[in-house]
């Protein structure tokens, strides 16, 4: 696993790497969905993040600031800026108890 930095990312990048959750905020989509929006960092920057509900059917955390998590998803642009398409999330204390 490669490991990028935020500030390296570009558009269309497949990530597969960990980062520190810096803000959590819930929402719903207009057809009442639950989604998350997650500012992830590094020692470069941070990034916007979504976690739609089909991903939190699957992965509904808890993700808190602060937690270092594991993801995998997809760099895409959203009104002028990158956004990362989550596809899977951990904590780092959800993959201890799986090992």
């Amino acid at each position: 696993m490669i490991h990028h930095l935020i500030a390296d990312m570009k558009e269309g990048m497949e990530i597969q790497q960990y980062f520190m959750v810096r803000e959590v905020e819930p929402g719903h989509t207009r057809n009442g969905e639950p989604y998350l929006t997650l500012v992830l960092g590094d020692r470069s920057g941070s990034l916007k993040s979504k976690l739609w509900s089909n991903v939190l059917k699957d992965f509904p955390g808890p993700f808190r600031v602060g937690d270092y998590v594991a993801v995998v998803g997809q760099l895409r642009p959203f009104r002028g800026e990158l956004q990362l398409t989550v596809q899977k999330i951990w904590t780092v204390q959800q993959i201890r108890q799986i090992k």
